[in-house]
Parts: C-alpha cells; sequence; structure tokens
C-alpha cells in the first residue's frame, strides 16, 4: 500500500533528529568555551549516563593545559598552566598535598582533575576521572 509507509518513515526521521540533536550538543558542550573534556571516552560517558554536567572548574582550568602537566614538574609551574585550583588538602601517601581544579554541585557528580605535588613541591601524580556520588 501506498501509504503503509509514511509512519516509519516518519519515525526514522524524527530518530535522525533526535540523533543529531544529542550530537550537537554534546559537540557544543565539549567544545564552548574552554575544552572541558578529555577524551572522546569522557564524551560518550557523558552521553550514556545521559545527565547534565555540573562541574565547576577552576577560572583558569583549560584540558589542554592539564594535559601539559608532567610528573616532576614544580608546583609553580602547575599554577602558571592551570591558575589558582578551586581548593587543595593534604595527601599523606607522597607527603605533600592534592590541587583540585574540579568540583561539583550538589548532586555530588562531576569531572574531577586532580594533581598531586610532594613535600619537595613536585608533580607525583594526576587524575582525571568521571566522579560518581
Amino acid at each position: 500500500m501506498p501509504g503503509s509507509h509514511g509512519p516509519r518513515k516518519w519515525l526514522r526521521t524524527l530518530g535522525l533528529l533526535v540523533a543529531l540533536g544529542v550530537c550537537l550538543t554534546v559537540a557544543y558542550r565539549a567544545y564552548a568555551g574552554r575544552a572541558r573534556y578529555a577524551s572522546t571516552g569522557d564524551v560518550l560517558s557523558y552521553v550514556a549516563l545521559g545527565w547534565d554536567e555540573r562541574t565547576v572548574y577552576a577560572p583558569g582550568f583549560t584540558e589542554l593545559g592539564f594535559s601539559n602537566v608532567k610528573l616532576g614538574m614544580s608546583e609553580s609551574e602547575v599554577l602558571a598552566r592551570l591558575g589558582k585550583p578551586l581548593y587543595s588538602f593534604p595527601n599523606a601517601r607522597p607527603r605533600g598535598h592534592v590541587l583540585c581544579f574540579s568540583s561539583g554541585d550538589k548532586d555530588g557528580t562531576y569531572w574531577a582533575r586532580y594533581v598531586e605535588i610532594d613535600s619537595a613541591g613536585r608533580v607525583t601524580a594526576k587524575d582525571r576521572f568521571l566522579y560518581f556520588d
């Protein structure tokens, strides 16, 4: 029948429009302002979980600057690349402290970005991950 493909075609078109909308939203969120996602995996995690990102980043933070932080770098070099962290806390493992460049809102789920500094003032580790509360 000539009209029997109409509803199926309409649903397929709707599905394509929804997929396009999701792709455009992710692209906008990923690249608007500063790049907040470090990898395709970050973006896919965001899409798969389907929640609104509410991560708060330190004012000078960029993903490019974070990727340029290397082990052994001095704390002053880190601060020159990323600006002042949102907060820091003591770290007993290497007897230093952790610089926190992101935080979450009240729901507790956010994109974490941390740099560990030892007692000599050098980077011993950096970490980026999706923190779930």
